[in-house]
């Protein structure tokens, strides 16, 4: 799917909760400003993940308020970007900061929360981990879930905390689980080479992992 943008702040996550990541991209034009591009990740019955935009559900001016100073023309200037929970409810949200550069007078623009409810409809666990030979946030690391069953059908992540200028990803790491029934099991691969497996693992479960010390 190609994106020909001026991307400034980018962010992956898995938005839509599905196991998959996607992909939103915040278009830095400095001058103009330009429309952002939000691509989700969904698999298909056959096996293969499929990749729509559905940059139209958040393709639109924000509201106005009663500032003085109104907000400059849509589309704005996006220069960073993060998905994250921010209403700790097991599914991500989307904040998208605007703003123009400092040396233009019509910087202000108004920053952006895309707030989600699929956790009503989706499973998820979040995983928090507490390095201690590696780093503190686990940078690096990577996760695997799966179905307690023996499933070959892992859902990854790799545990970073960048995605892009002015852009950052959480701590806490979201795993979106569609529809999957657990338990589930969580294998943790550490950059100290160290690993571990928490079983039983149930669709809700909040982890704090602490790295083992030998």
């Amino acid at each position: 799917l190609p994106v020909q943008l001026r991307v400034m702040g980018f962010a992956i996550g898995d938005l839509n909760m599905d196991g998959h990541t996607d992909y939103f991209f915040g278009n830095g034009e400095p001058v103009t400003g330009g429309v952002n591009r939000l691509v989700v990740s969904e698999p298909m019955s056959d096996g293969t993940v499929a990749m729509s935009d559905i940059s139209s559900d958040i393709d639109f001016e924000a509201p106005q308020d009663d500032s003085s100073e109104p907000y400059r023309e849509y589309p704005y200037r996006t220069h960073g970007t993060v998905m994250v929970d921010v209403d700790n409810d097991l599914d991500l949200d989307l904040f998208i900061g605007n703003g123009g550069m400092n040396q233009i007078p019509d910087k202000e623009e108004p920053n952006r929360l895309f707030i989600s409810s699929l956790s009503e409809v989706r499973s998820a666990i979040s995983v928090t981990l507490n390095g201690s030979i590696s780093n503190r946030d686990g940078v690096g690391a990577m996760i695997w879930v799966r179905q307690a069953e023996g499933s070959d059908d892992a859902i990854t992540r790799w545990v970073s905390r960048s995605s892009g200028f002015n852009s950052s990803l959480p701590r806490t790491q979201v795993i979106g689980l569609g529809t999957r029934n657990g338990p589930f099991d969580v294998d943790i691969a550490w950059p100290s080479g160290q690993t571990q497996t928490i079983v039983g693992v149930e669709s809700g479960d909040r982890l704090i992992v602490d790295e083992p010390v030998e």
